[in-house]
């Protein structure tokens, strides 16, 4: 097949309609990677690389983060249209998450897969879609209350001098979430560390968030690399808090969202709108999470009355949740458009402003398989960075965000 033959949809998926492209998405990526684990009946989970060997399905790797995340992804697609097929997937991925990590999650020692993890099954929870994970909920968060530093914030794994964005953010959403003023306090201090210690207040990344903050020989060293993620979920733990605070901590709040949205504007995007990061492994995901939390913006942006002595809004608010759907929808857009289409359906492009490029043949693959390897606790790409499941999941949240905003008239006409 040409390659204009193979990023050209077919007459099935064209279609503008976003609730559709979400749809084809959620197909695509379940068609492609959801098995059941182990061969194991009522039993759901995503393979990490596609396409796989038969005997992967027993050795294959198994990334507990991704893994969370293709919850976060079943919970849009139930949220958008929920049918008996996609509930009952949910509820699988969901206990098999839990299963295969010892019941309750006890055997990780990473604090941010913890996070991502509640995160995931607090929202599925909370809708009613999955049941039974209260006690599970509230043993991951004493973790972060027995382990949380008051100097610093909660650490990225077991026995780490490492304190950073993508642990203490999606931590601090999942405390905020769980609607008691204890949790709620915590969020608080955690984000005020991070916008205090992480967030960086000059150069060309004015505004966004380093990676964390290291002890070195007992000198604290900060970690200024500048990841998407991290901005996705610092705008989230700062919207979720804004969300439940009044006065004064609410336009605080909502001044570092509006901080953090108009840097990510304007350092993290092609002069098309596209963001340039890209990638496969754990990177994977990282600009599909951006464009969660973005649409979140867009979508729950609190109103406010102007408060004197604050200089804060004459419009702000809007321009900056104007602003967080155009990224939503443009990058949106060009996911689907530099996107493969194969008989499995739908293969996200790793860049959005580059086509896909097509995954290894089974053939092809030997017992290294170019496949994601881990190292220090993070998961690099595979050979080609459309094989990882990362890849493919930050694309299909993307759509499933741009499908949000339009459902709730939230997408300003982009």
């Amino acid at each position: 097949m040409a390659t204009s033959e193979l990023h050209t949809a077919p007459s099935w998926a064209r279609t503008s309609d976003w609730q559709k492209r979400a749809a084809i998405a959620e197909q695509s990526v379940l068609g492609r990677h959801l098995v059941r684990s182990f061969f194991l009946p009522f039993t759901a989970t995503g393979m990490s690389a596609w396409p796989f060997l038969f005997r992967e399905r027993f050795t294959g790797s198994w990334n507990f983060w991704w893994q969370a995340h293709l919850i976060g992804c079943m919970v849009d697609a139930v949220d958008r249209a929920e049918t008996p097929r996609n509930r009952r997937l949910l509820r699988q991925l969901a206990r098999t998450h839990y299963r295969l990590n010892g019941r309750g999650w006890r055997h990780n020692p990473y604090y941010d897969d913890l996070a991502w993890v509640a995160v995931a099954v607090q929202r599925a929870e909370r809708r009613g879609y999955v049941l039974g994970y209260e006690k599970a909920l509230q043993g991951v968060r004493e973790k972060f209350e027995k382990v949380y530093n008051p100097q610093y914030a909660i650490p990225w794994r077991v026995g780490e001098d490492f304190w950073n964005t993508p642990a203490n953010g999606p931590a601090a959403i999942f405390l905020a979430r769980c609607g008691d003023k204890q949790g709620q306090d915590l969020a608080e201090r955690i984000c005020d560390w991070m916008y205090h210690s992480l967030q960086l207040k000059d150069g060309p990344y004015q505004g966004l968030y380093a990676d964390g903050l290291r002890l070195v020989e007992g000198k604290e060293q900060r970690i200024d690399k500048i990841y998407t993620y991290c901005q996705g979920v610092a705008m989230g733990a700062e919207m979720e808090l804004a969300l439940r605070s009044e006065g004064v901590k609410q336009q605080e709040h909502l001044r570092r969202v509006c901080e953090i949205v108009e840097a990510c504007e304007r350092s993290l995007l092609s002069p098309s709108g596209v963001v340039l990061a890209g990638g496969g492994g754990d990177g994977g995901l990282f600009k599909g999470i951006l464009m969660r939390y973005l649409a979140d913006v867009a979508r729950r942006m609190p109103e406010v009355e102007a408060a004197p002595g604050v200089p804060l809004w004459g419009g702000r608010l809007q321009q900056v949740q104007q602003a967080a759907a155009r990224m939503v929808m443009r990058n949106a857009q060009a996911a689907w458009e530099t996107a493969a289409w194969l008989p499995e359906g739908m293969l996200f492009s790793a860049k959005w402003n580059d086509l896909a490029q097509l995954p290894l043949r089974v053939v092809q693959l030997d017992k290294k398989a170019g496949r994601a390897t881990k190292v220090d606790g993070a998961v690099g790409s595979s050979a080609v960075a459309e094989q990882d499941m990362s890849t493919q999941l930050s694309g299909w949240m993307t759509v499933e965000a741009a499908a949000r905003l339009v459902r709730m008239g939230c997408s300003y006409g982009y």
